[in-house]
């Protein structure tokens, strides 16, 4: 029983993963501006409908 209220005062400790670890990943600038969405279509809507710009 001690143990448990022993338990409830002391928080646990997290530990946080070091990203510098990790190595990193490169994308290329094609795939940036995929991601970025560049170059989506435009759609607007005339006249109630919707069309491609």
């Amino acid at each position: 029983m001690k143990e448990v209220q022993e338990r409830r005062g002391k928080p646990e400790r997290v530990r946080h993963t070091n990203t510098a670890d990790k190595p990193k990943e490169r994308l290329s600038d094609r795939e940036l501006k995929e991601l970025m969405g560049t170059n989506r279509d435009t759609y607007t809507r005339r006249r109630g409908a919707v069309r491609k710009r």
